[in-house]
């Protein structure tokens, strides 16, 4: 049996000249994403999965990070034994 925990992190930040855009593109946006995954093997067939993930933005009409997609989910795989 063994337990892991498997950590990610991404995001991004961009910055444009509105000179240089059409009426109505934000100046500056940013994208921040993180998920969070544990594993637990049973045995060598047999694994759980659980893990969540949040992800928040921000642009000119946001200008603080608001939480937008969150999501949990729970896997349990296995393997079957081929027939002799």
């Amino acid at each position: 049996m063994s337990c892991r925990q498997l950590p990610g992190f991404e995001g991004s930040r961009v910055q444009r000249d509105p000179a240089r855009h059409p009426p109505g593109v934000d100046a500056r946006s940013r994208d921040w994403a993180g998920q969070l995954v544990y594993s637990y093997k049973v045995d060598p067939r047999t694994a759980l999965y659980a893990g969540g993930s949040y992800g928040a933005f921000m642009d000119d009409g946001n200008p603080d990070l608001f939480g937008n997609a969150r999501s949990l989910f729970l896997k349990l795989s296995w393997g079957l034994q081929p027939a002799a």
